[in-house]
């Protein structure tokens, strides 16, 4: 059974799906990482991380995220205006 098992995870993980997960569990991490030293600054000792408080971080940054997204007149900044440009008013 061991083998057969071993077989299957094998052969998974030669195919391109395993690859696109791997790679987004990698990209993520990355991403997680460069936000995290934006914020902290290059000086973190990356040896001493607590990953339960960045996680707590994690979760507090996105409710603040959350509720300015809440808080905005609703309009979109990322869809242009009828002129195609997003430049204020003269």
């Amino acid at each position: 059974m061991k083998s057969v098992v071993a077989k299957v995870v094998h052969a998974f993980q030669l195919t391109d799906e395993y690859n696109a997960i791997l790679f987004g569990w990698y990209f993520k991490g990355f991403e997680l990482l460069r936000r995290h030293l934006v914020k902290h600054g290059p000086e973190t000792n990356l040896e001493d991380l607590d990953f339960e408080a960045i996680d707590k971080e994690i979760e507090v940054d996105k409710a603040e995220q959350a509720t300015q997204a809440t808080a905005t007149t609703g309009e979109d900044p990322l869809v242009p205006e009828k002129d195609g440009t997003n430049a204020p008013p003269a």
